[in-house]
């Protein structure tokens, strides 16, 4: 009885680890079970008056509710009440996600296993891959990945530079061989998975990752600064000499959309066009440059920063920026190496990807912000 009880209290937590697990694997699913997890644990939060939660994430609440507030103030400027009505779920609903999400971060201890969780799901999804390939006979290269589980070799390649932040931390703090081996087990399968996708830009994420976690367990010395700076010498060149020009080459889209995002946001930096008008402005600047090859496949700026400031200008940019700055300030000695790692892996994702315009993109890093959040804090303030 106590075990079906106990269950039965933590069941919104429950459905939301299960959307956490299927995020890798259908975004359908997991958002239905996001949807059912949040809908529990405002409903239980209203029933029980259970709101001490509050004060752990009062600053990030704040700022997310002036954003919201600030992003349907400037669609009904825009749009009139009417134009907010009709592009609501579309264009606004997904930021909902900002303020509902620490509905379910309550409980420290329940909190401390979602990255573990997420890992569990991207592991199974790696295993679906092989015993797909294998039952049906075919190869699953990215862009079959893509078809069967709607999920872009970007957005998998930010889930495995997570796990791999994730497991570095652990293995430098762990003094325990037995694990020490499961996690390098570990960080060789998400290698080879990283390197399976093929993204350029999650492998020069990923050296960058690497090196920071190097260098912050290097004591410092004058020796050992010097061996960093020739490596990191060394890297540079290397990459300018057999790197550059092919990442200059998988960058040349995204640059003549920047370029056109450029000209759009220069209209009205400060406050931006909209929600609704992100791939409208686009377009027109495109059609206008001559670009027409651009205006059939619709897309966004390809960048996240770019995607805010024509969204919503600086101000919009700022009030989102802020959050992880503010959790950064808060955050505990022991998660900072982790967490900073963490913002190297979405704040670069987000040059070359609107990270925040899908459900793979907003769930996650808005899941993980409140992660790191809650653990910073010694226990639930009262």
């Amino acid at each position: 009885m106590k075990l079906i009880k106990g269950f039965a209290n933590k069941i919104d937590f429950f459905v939301f680890c299960a959307s956490v697990f299927t995020l890798p694997q259908s975004i359908k699913l997991s958002s239905k079970l996001l949807f059912i997890a949040l809908a529990l644990a405002v409903i239980k939060s209203i029933y029980n008056r259970d709101f001490k939660w509050v004060k752990t994430h009062k600053p990030l609440i704040i700022l997310y509710g002036i954003f919201f507030s600030y992003i349907c103030i400037q669609g009904i400027y825009l749009g009139g009440l009417n134009g907010l009505f009709f592009s609501f779920e579309k264009d606004y609903a997904p930021y909902l996600v900002f303020l509902l999400m620490p509905f379910l971060y309550k409980n420290k201890d329940d909190v401390k296993l979602l990255p573990q969780v997420f890992i569990a799901g991207l592991f199974f999804t790696f295993f679906l891959i092989i015993a797909m390939s294998i039952i049906q006979l075919e190869f699953y290269n990215r862009t079959r990945v893509l078809k069967v589980f709607d999920l872009h070799h970007l957005y998998i390649s930010l889930y495995i530079l997570f796990a791999i932040n994730y497991l570095l931390n652990r293995l430098s703090n762990s003094q325990v061989k037995k694990k020490n081996v499961i996690i390098l087990l570990l960080l060789l399968v998400l290698v080879a998975f990283l390197v399976f996708f093929k993204s350029k830009a999650a492998f020069a994420i990923f050296f960058l990752v690497l090196a920071y976690h190097v260098i912050s367990k290097i004591k410092r010395s004058l020796f050992k600064n010097l061996f960093v700076l020739v490596a990191i010498s060394a890297i540079i060149i290397v990459f300018n000499n057999w790197f550059l020009e092919l990442y200059l080459r998988a960058l040349d889209f995204r640059v003549r959309i920047w370029d056109e995002a450029a000209k759009v946001i220069s209209q009205n930096i400060i406050f931006g066009h909209g929600a609704s008008n992100e791939y409208l402005q686009l377009n027109i600047a495109h059609f206008l440059e001559g670009d027409y090859d651009f205006l059939d496949s619709n897309y966004n700026a390809h960048n996240q920063y770019l995607s805010f400031l024509i969204r919503f200008g600086l101000v919009g940019l700022l009030l989102v920026l802020a959050t992880y700055v503010v959790a950064f300030t808060k955050i505990k000695i022991s998660f900072k190496k982790e967490y900073v790692g963490f913002l190297l892996i979405i704040g670069s994702m987000a040059f070359i990807e609107s990270l925040f315009n899908r459900h793979h993109g907003i769930v996650f890093c808005t899941a993980m912000l409140y992660y790191y959040n809650t653990m910073s804090k010694n226990e639930l303030e009262e």
